[in-house]
């Protein structure tokens, strides 16, 4: 009997590791297979954004004008609705120097064909128009470019994955759709890190965006492409995301500025996300732009009422013009070391001159320390990974992984058996630092 049951638990064991192995190398094979596939579409998406970029270049080449895009945007929108430039002309000025840009850094992912149609229309809105100022949006004839995860009508937004490409959006998120009815015109679609996970700008369909300041250092991400043109001059105002850096990060490495709003501050209709169903981390949008006022048009321009009314989860916050303009001290915290890592020099020195600077215009400035950045480090990538990386592995599985992923990709092939052991062992451990302290 006891010889019985041996043989019989040595053929289970035999026949679950064959089982295993077998459904492995299926995997495997399909991955495989699903990769050459994505290799394909990859090289045909290439193929797309680049003719439509030379049929756009050879449409605006002759339209150079570096004076207008050098403008910022708060003097080219008193230019617009004054009447001084056309928005045919501005559009076309600014399709050529971000295309031009683009040649140089890869932060152009695809031009926006229909911006000069629609630019054209808004000249002729301006002529018929009798009372100016209650015709035309707030912001009549300005270029926004728009980050490549955010859908625009008839366009792809891949998130650099060859899954999501060919597949255009059926119609435009809820912050176009605003932008469009304030007289704005999206332009351009901006470059993205694969999955939007990474402080780098790179992925296999549209390569890597190069730092608008030195081309050897990082632009930031997942934001990069937009903050790489708008340091360069190529757009005069962005539309960002944001989870845990992905606008400010770039912001910083680009010097230009960005704002993470509070949640639901903006709609989030039509924007794209790796990680669906993900709500312990906030995921937020912003503007951006290469200075503050320029943040603050874009505020003023969408926190209006249609944007509750095409979304519900927006409170009705119009923008607090009262606050924004108040002249009252305020008290303001500030530090440079969260206890893990100290600001390097740089940082510090911009830290204290603004704390300096503050203090002279006349607010109250207090030190803090802030909470435990290893702690809150650790609770970010357990709500991150909430899942065990299911969706994150389903997102790449049968992709061409960026090399910028390797490491979490790595963390993600790690079976879940060996995780199980490691949880097991982690507490069996802390249980006996209990013990003995």
């Amino acid at each position: 009997v006891i010889a019985m049951s041996t043989r019989s638990r040595l053929f289970t064991f035999v026949a679950c590791s064959t089982i295993a192995v077998g459904i492995y190398a299926l995997e495997t094979i399909l991955a495989y297979l699903k990769t050459k596939q994505a290799r394909r579409v990859y090289a045909e998406k290439r193929k797309q954004v680049d003719r439509s970029r030379r049929e756009v270049y050879q449409s605006v080449q002759h339209y150079s004008d570096d004076e207008l895009t050098r403008k910022e945007a708060e003097e080219l929108l008193e230019a617009l609705k004054r009447g001084e430039v056309t928005a045919l002309k501005t559009i076309r000025a600014f399709l050529f120097k971000a295309l031009t840009v683009s040649s140089e850094l890869h932060c152009v992912v695809e031009p926006i064909k229909e911006a000069e149609n629609a630019a054209a229309e808004l000249d002729k809105l301006f002529r018929d128009s009798d009372n100016k100022s209650c015709e035309i949006g707030m912001l009549h004839g300005m270029p926004v470019s728009i980050k490549e995860s955010i859908d625009v009508k008839g366009y792809d937004s891949t998130m650099g994955l060859g899954k999501f490409c060919f597949q255009p959006a059926e119609q435009d998120s809820v912050v176009v759709k605003i932008l469009r009815n304030q007289g704005a015109v999206p332009f351009v679609k901006t470059n993205v890190p694969q999955c939007l996970f990474t402080m780098e700008c790179s992925n296999p369909i549209f390569g890597q965006t190069l730092g608008p300041i030195h081309k050897e250092r990082s632009c930031g991400g997942s934001t990069g492409g937009e903050a790489a043109l708008l340091a360069r001059y190529g757009s005069p105002l962005g539309i960002g995301t944001d989870v845990a850096g992905s606008i400010r990060f770039p912001a910083h490495f680009s010097g230009i500025c960005g704002l993470k709003l509070t949640q639901n501050r903006w709609s989030l209709r039509g924007f794209q996300s790796a990680m669906s169903g993900q709500v312990g981390v906030a995921r937020t949008n912003g503007p951006m732009a290469r200075n503050v006022d320029g943040l603050v048009l874009l505020m003023k321009a969408l926190c209006v009422p249609e944007m509750w009314l095409l979304d519900p989860l927006v409170p009705p916050l119009p923008f607090d013009e009262k606050t924004y303009y108040c002249t009252e001290p305020l008290r303001i915290g500030y530090y440079d070391y969260d206890g893990v890592l100290r600001a390097s020099p740089a940082c510090s020195r911009a830290v204290h001159e603004a704390k300096d600077a503050l203090v002279v215009a006349g607010h109250e400035l207090i030190p803090i320390d802030p909470p435990p950045a290893f702690n809150l480090s650790l609770l970010y990538m357990q709500n991150l990974c909430a899942d065990g990386g299911t969706n994150f592995s389903y997102l790449l599985f049968g992709e061409v992984v960026d090399p910028t992923l390797n490491s979490i990709r790595s963390l993600l092939l790690v079976p879940p058996e060996i995780k199980y052991f490691y949880r097991l062992f982690k507490k069996g451990y802390n249980l006996s630092c209990d013990i003995k302290s």
